[in-house]
């Protein structure tokens, strides 16, 4: 091979390249695209996944039916549609959304700490002001 036979092949080569970039950054915009439709949908129908949730009692299974890329995306979704995090709290796999989207492991006492702290605090400073009376 000769050199200009050599520049040739390199040319072409950085102009498939070239070629091959516009179409990744073409993708790209189409899968942004279809990824805010798809939000946009889930949005919409944030009713019917709520019902569908509440019948299976499953992150996974809500996730998987309604297209959310993992449970953390779904759960969060469910917490917004509900305004709250109770909805979720008595899911199947609620433990394995707690370590994924907290990063620790959830265990009954967190409940327990939860429940006493609010009650117990009340308590306390109502028999403080029996004392002083």
């Amino acid at each position: 091979m000769t050199d200009f036979e050599n520049k040739l092949s390199y040319d072409d080569l950085l102009a498939e390249i070239s070629m091959l970039k516009d179409k990744v950054d073409e993708l790209t915009k189409q899968n942004k695209l279809l990824e805010g439709k798809l939000r946009s949908l889930q949005d919409n129908q944030g009713y019917e996944i709520c019902e569908y949730f509440n019948e299976c009692n499953s992150l996974k299974q809500t996730a998987d039916y309604f297209l959310y890329d993992n449970i953390v995306e779904c759960g969060n979704a469910l917490i917004e549609f509900n305004g709250c995090s109770d909805s979720i709290s008595d899911a199947k796999d609620y433990k394995e959304f707690h370590f994924l989207a907290y990063g620790e492991e959830y265990t009954d006492e967190d409940d327990d700490e939860s429940e006493t702290g609010s009650e117990t605090e009340p308590e306390d400073d109502a028999e403080n002001e029996n004392d002083e009376i």
